[in-house]
Parts: structure tokens; sequence; C-alpha cells
């Protein structure tokens, strides 16, 4: 009874091992991915992303005050309409970073949470979801961002087994969405 248990669990772990790995080599090639396979490459997207959004701190009122004040309403000053040193300054700022990654992070996890539990929404908000991913994982701005805040150690280095060329890397994920996802949409190839 002993063996028989361990057998399965060591099959059961094989096997979820396995699916997450089979989703990534399917969605990259061969046939154009069906649903089951966009909803699992996003699954894996999420699981890892999430673990980034979750180190990314929130900004408390005051700090969200202060990048108000020296960012926000600096731009919007009548006589400006232009970055000023003041913003500019506010630009290298902890506050600013965070304020930036954490509205990124949080659209795209929300995307990706979206895609993954895509079940029969209609084919063109599908779509729609896969292009937002793709334009957010090519924002620069985002991973310079991330890439500040790792240099200050407020987040850690590796993300989505990457600990370097984050955004060159994702902008390659991108190019799949649209290649692989959108294009054969666009073409009537998409299963």
């Amino acid at each position: 009874m002993k063996f028989f248990l361990k057998s399965l669990i060591l099959s059961t772990s094989i096997i979820l091992l396995f699916s997450s790995a089979y989703a990534e080599s399917t969605f990259w090639r061969g046939d154009p991915p069906n649903l089951k396979v966009r909803q699992a490459q996003a699954c894996v997207w999420l699981s890892c992303l999430k673990k980034l959004e979750n180190q990314i701190p929130t900004l408390s009122p005051a700090e969200k005050r202060w990048i108000e004040t020296e960012y926000d309403k600096e731009l919007e000053r009548e006589e400006y309409r232009k970055l000023t040193q003041r913003a500019l300054s506010a630009m290298d700022s902890r506050e600013y970073h965070i304020r930036l990654a954490r509205s990124q992070i949080e659209e795209i996890v929300n995307n990706l949470t979206f895609l993954a539990n895509n079940k029969a929404v209609e084919r063109n908000r599908e779509m729609i979801m896969w292009a937002l991913l793709a334009h957010k994982f090519t924002n620069g701005d985002f991973w310079r961002s991330i890439s500040v805040l790792i240099d200050r150690k407020i987040i850690d280095k590796e993300i989505c087994e990457l600990e370097t060329l984050y955004f060159e890397n994702f902008v390659l994920q991108a190019q799949a969405i649209i290649q692989r996802v959108i294009i054969n949409h666009l073409n009537g190839t998409l299963p």
C-alpha cells in the first residue's frame, strides 16, 4: 500500500511538472495554440508575475501625495506643459518607480487572470486582452522601474526564472503573443 501511494504521488508530481512545461512548449511552437493551451500559458505567466506583484510595496498616503505634488501637479502646471527639473527629480525617486511598477503589474495580473480563467468569452474580447498584455510586456518604462527597484533592493532579482534582460525577454514573449495568437486569429487559423 505504501509503495502504491508513493508511486501515485510521484506520478502526480511528474504529471504536474510536465503539464506546465507542455503548456509552454505548445504555446511557443507547433500548431496555433488552442484555448486550453492559451489558458495554460496565461497561468504560467500569472503565477510568476503574481510573485512580482506581491513584492512591490504599496505607497503610503503621504508618499502618494508627495509624488502627485512633485510629478503630476508639476506636469499639469499651465505655464510648463513639459518636464521640469522638479518633475525629472521626482522621476528618480523610489515613490515614482513603485507607483509606475505597481500600476503596470496590477494591469498585467488582471489581464492574465482574465485570460487564465477565460471560458467562453467572445473571441474578440480575448484578443483585445492578449494585445493589451503584449503591449504591457513591451513597456520599457515599466521594466526600467523594475530594474531600479531591483538595484535599490526593494524587490528580488529573479523574475519568472530570469535574473537579467527582463525587458528583452518579455519583448520576445510579446512577439510570440502577436505571432502565435493575434495574427493567427486575424488569419482565421486560431482554434
